[in-house]
């Protein structure tokens, strides 16, 4: 008697568990109306060819300032390409940047960046640079040398290896103003 009702008990379970999963089964799942997906973060979007590996960064602040850091800073690192790839840098959530410095590279190898079109986005809004805009949002400091290529619609960053610096764009006014409509 023992057993049989062991035998039924253990029936039981098995007949009722895929009852179970027969009914999870045929469940359909309704869309979620008129949900909306807020993501905090910026973005930052590089379209750049470099032919050997190596990293972007885009430091920041917050308190209308240009005193950026090495606290307030996110890189971006990439492979070598012989044509345009896109680098996208996310800022920690809930930043708020008044001011955004692009660098461009630490290879000392690294002989010429190009780079093409640039987005900052937040959620639904954003800001696309194009080359032809680069120096309306970044300012060249000549310390390098940076210019539109005309031909190619590319801005092309040349770097002097025998004499290596890091090429970096501080902001300008206009982007200053722009990353407040973000």
């Amino acid at each position: 008697m023992k057993y049989s009702f062991k035998i039924v008990l253990i029936l039981s379970l098995i007949f009722t568990s895929c009852t179970d999963n027969k009914k999870i089964e045929s469940m359909e799942l309704s869309e979620p109306q008129n949900v909306e997906i807020v993501d905090n973060s910026y973005q930052i979007n590089v379209e750049l060819l470099s032919k050997v590996d190596d990293a972007i960064a885009v430091y920041y602040t917050e308190d209308n300032t240009i005193d950026f850091n090495d606290k307030l800073v996110t890189w971006g690192e990439f492979k070598g390409n012989e044509s345009l790839q896109k680098i996208s840098i996310v800022l920690p959530e809930d930043t708020n940047p008044t001011h955004l410095r692009l660098d461009l590279g630490n290879n000392k190898m690294q002989e010429e960046v190009h780079i093409g079109k640039i987005e900052i986005k937040r959620a639904k809004n954003s800001l696309e640079i194009i080359p032809e805009n680069f120096f309306k949002y970044f300012a060249n400091y000549q310390n390098f040398d940076a210019k539109l290529d005309t031909i190619s619609n590319k801005i092309i960053i040349k770097n002097n290896v025998n004499d290596f610096k890091t090429p970096f764009f501080y902001p300008t006014e206009e982007l200053v103003k722009e990353l407040l409509k973000i």
